[in-house]
């Protein structure tokens, strides 16, 4: 079990929301990590970049983080990657819905690069480990 994934893709709109990540995960030397403007340009990535972890912004033109969130789990035969949301609605929180979809966490913007890292691996790590149990799921409450 790693305590942080190993390939991340990030969608959001906000192109400071985009450099304050990256930022935030350049000291992760073996971490690949891609980043997308929108909905529809990580859909077409997926596939091929097979990223163990999304961080996926809810509010998105072209389309959304509930669309994107739908049509992950309608292709989810090969690629199974975990999802962060990354809202700046305070009322969204984690819910069995969203758990259903493969979401592991929710975390709300502003968020400071320096703490980011380590929501990330603890939501990480407590998914792996529920992965393992029968039944298990996540609660990703944050």
């Amino acid at each position: 079990m790693s305590d942080f994934p190993k390939r991340i893709l990030h969608a959001d709109d906000d192109p400071v929301i985009r450099d304050i990540v990256k930022k935030a995960l350049k000291d992760y030397a073996k971490l690949q990590y891609k980043i997308c403007e929108n909905g529809e340009q990580l859909l077409e990535i997926t596939a091929e970049f097979q990223p163990d972890l999304i961080l996926l912004d809810l509010s998105m033109p072209v389309m959304d983080g509930l669309d994107v969130l739908h049509a992950l789990h309608v292709h989810r035969q090969k690629v199974k990657p975990a999802v962060i949301l990354f809202t700046g609605h305070k009322e969204v929180q984690m819910c069995a819905e969203y758990e259903k979809l493969g979401v592991i966490g929710v975390l709300h913007k502003p968020i400071s690069f320096g703490v980011l890292p380590e929501r990330i691996r603890f939501m990480w790590v407590e998914h792996q480990g529920k992965e393992g149990i029968p039944g298990g799921g996540s609660s990703g409450l944050m």
